[in-house]
């Protein structure tokens, strides 16, 4: 992989195949799946199956809060019980270790006390918003590439036919690693580097984690099969963000291309690195080589 820089953003876009997806809304309101609308490059609409960003969001915080745990990494008392919340639980008990503090010094005690608000943000309430390192698209299926099927789940039962759906789909993740233990508020960081570090180390776990249960999401009784996994993985380690190119597109993988080779032209310190993969597992191999690196700065020519 060449010299092993530290990482400032990753992005993965890939082509997923499932066969035997469970149609229409999940286990908890907050995870929905079901019909979109799209509009194709020439203006025609079609529509297609898709699965919400919060679907992905809520198991890769469920797995953050497992893997932060068993690291022994700091987590305010929402976050360790599992609570929407998070840190906001924390402040709405009027919790000593939150109060009594101005909105960016507030910031920084719940990055340094919360890595799981770090990580997956925090939303809301007497906490502010802070979104977390991690952005997740739709999971949407190519309209001519899914199929809808029903089945009767017995003879005679009372209970309507159980509604899955198997297609390709596209699916887009953007990891912004220099943003872990960054305060918005003051541009500063508030833990140490090697605190980042092992946080950018669960983070990415995580991000493999759920990559490898994509055919769990969302959580149900049944699960789906993945059958195909293709496309590419963007590294940089200058101030440049990973490119993102929807999948959706044939020529995807070449677009992305040709943005990188640009943007590395741009910015000279970039260090941007696409990678393509053919497999669920080649892609598993590229996270976890990525996983032994650290994290760079927002401002990549400082160091704590």
């Amino acid at each position: 992989m060449g010299e092993e820089l530290d990482i400032y953003s990753i992005s993965i876009c890939a082509r997923l195949t499932l066969a035997l997806r469970q149609y229409g809304r999940a286990d908890m309101s907050r995870i929905v799946r079901g019909n979109v609308t799209l509009v194709s490059p020439d203006g025609e609409i079609q529509m297609s199956d898709a699965i919400a960003p919060a679907a992905f969001r809520y198991a890769q915080a469920e797995c953050l809060r497992k893997l932060a745990t068993a690291s022994g990494l700091p987590l305010s008392e929402g976050s360790r019980t599992g609570r929407l919340e998070r840190a906001g639980w924390d402040i709405a008990q009027g919790r000593e270790e939150f109060s009594g503090m101005t909105a960016a010094s507030l910031l920084g005690t719940i990055i340094r006390l919360d890595a799981l608000s770090d990580l997956a943000g925090i939303f809301g309430g007497a906490s502010g918003t802070r979104s977390g390192v991690t952005q997740f698209a739709w999971m949407v299926g190519l309209p001519q590439r899914v199929i809808t099927q029903q089945f009767a789940l017995q003879a005679h039962s009372p209970l309507p036919g159980r509604r899955e759906v198997s297609g390709t789909y596209a699916f887009m993740i953007r990891v912004e690693a220099a943003r872990i233990g960054f305060n918005d508020h003051t541009s500063s960081y508030v833990i140490n580097q090697a605190e980042r570090a092992r946080r950018y180390q669960i983070l990415l776990s995580s991000v493999l984690q759920v990559v490898s249960n994509l055919p769990a999401i969302p959580s149900s009784n049944n699960l789906a099969h993945l059958t195909d996994c293709r496309g590419y993985i963007c590294w940089t380690s200058g101030v440049v963000s990973a490119p993102l190119v929807s999948p959706l597109n044939d020529d995807y993988i070449a677009e992305a291309r040709r943005l990188g080779t640009i943007l590395n032209r741009l910015h000279s310190g970039g260090g941007l690195e696409i990678a393509e993969f053919d497999s669920a597992g080649e892609l598993a191999e590229r996270i976890a080589d990525l996983s032994e690196r650290a994290p760079n700065q927002m401002d990549w020519r400082s160091k704590l």
